[in-house]
């Protein structure tokens, strides 16, 4: 078993999805290796399988940034994963591409900031500021200026974890979805 710490004793970022290339987490384990001396203590939990998996524990071993991120297997479970979330302060997906991103509104239900890269279906939910901090791809720069952003701005971090709580609440609540599509199929039997 692996331990996982009390939420707030320490900053604690998350990833969750396939550790493919498309994810850019080589880019979050170069921004890791910028700010560890910066914020002193932290971990950043990257859950998943796939395979870059190898290459970036390597990655993080090379960067000496292996005390500060733990690799989990992906997490079928969802009530474990969804304690995973809510234990977590900071939900980063550092996507190249990136279709509908779902796990950004499972972060929003456990009322997580998110930073992400501004491309694919995240710009099409996410707005810089409001509910994200949207960053380019590939760019170091920008996600550790943003990491940095939310550790130290608790008032901007809280507006875009609740913001971003109220879409999903307002907008992709199970009932909401189920009359959408049920709405979409009534139009197609017309």
């Amino acid at each position: 078993k692996i331990f996982i710490s009390e939420k707030h004793r320490y900053p604690k970022f998350i990833f969750v999805g396939r550790i493919d290339p498309l994810k850019g987490l080589e880019y979050l384990i170069q921004a890791i290796a910028q700010i560890k001396e910066e914020i002193g203590y932290f971990e950043t939990w990257i859950i998943g399988d796939g395979p870059e998996k190898d290459n970036l524990m390597k990655l993080s071993i090379q960067l000496k940034t292996d005390k500060h991120i733990k690799f989990f297997k992906a997490i079928t479970n969802r009530k474990r994963l969804s304690r995973m979330y809510c234990l977590a302060d900071i939900f980063v997906l550092p996507s190249i591409w990136e279709g509908f991103p779902l796990v950004i509104l499972e972060a929003w239900a456990a009322s997580l900031a998110v930073i992400a890269t501004a491309v694919g279906g995240i710009t099409a939910i996410c707005k810089n500021r409001e509910n994200a901090l949207l960053i380019p791809p590939k760019d170091v720069g920008s996600l550790v200026n943003s990491i940095l952003t939310l550790t130290k701005d608790a008032n901007l971090k809280n507006r875009i974890s609740t913001n971003g709580n109220k879409i999903v609440k307002e907008k992709y609540a199970w009932d909401i979805v189920a009359g959408k599509l049920g709405d979409v199929y009534m139009d197609l039997l017309n």
